[in-house]
């Protein structure tokens, strides 16, 4: 489910920027969960978050994570159920998760890099807020 949320948020970012939006319409959108994802931040700050969130969607492992983990439901509908198989199913699902969730934190760092430092607070603050609008969802993850 939190895939679909992320994915629906970045299809917005997407159809918004496609459709010409400027500052004050990327100030006003909002992520799945309520809060305006890029409060605060200047225009080429929410440019650069943006391009980086939106960079995740051409992930060349995506079609992998998927594929595999298929595999893996396929794998558990089975009858008789094969253990050795699904374990083996998951370590690779898992290993291709981990695989794309470094390419994500090294396109983040990236993209942080490039922010003013008012525009990294701005990033933080709205992280907080959006985290507090869900508590306990989303830990762990920038």
């Amino acid at each position: 489910m939190r895939k679909d949320v992320l994915r629906a948020g970045l299809l917005a970012v997407a159809l918004a920027l496609a459709a010409g939006a400027g500052p004050a319409e990327a100030q006003g959108r909002r992520g799945m969960q309520g809060s305006d994802m890029f409060a605060g931040m200047s225009p080429e700050g929410r440019r650069v978050m943006s391009a980086a969130l939106l960079d995740s969607r051409s992930d060349p492992l995506r079609a992998q994570v998927e594929a595999a983990h298929e595999a893996t439901l396929r794998l558990l509908e089975a009858d008789p159920l094969d253990r050795e198989a699904l374990a083996r199913a998951m370590q690779e699902e898992d290993a291709l998760l981990a695989r794309q969730l470094e390419a994500r934190r090294e396109r983040l760092l990236e993209a942080f890099a490039k922010l003013s430092a008012a525009d990294r607070r701005a990033w933080a603050a709205g992280n907080r807020a959006r985290r507090a609008e869900m508590p306990g969802r989303g830990l762990g993850r920038p």
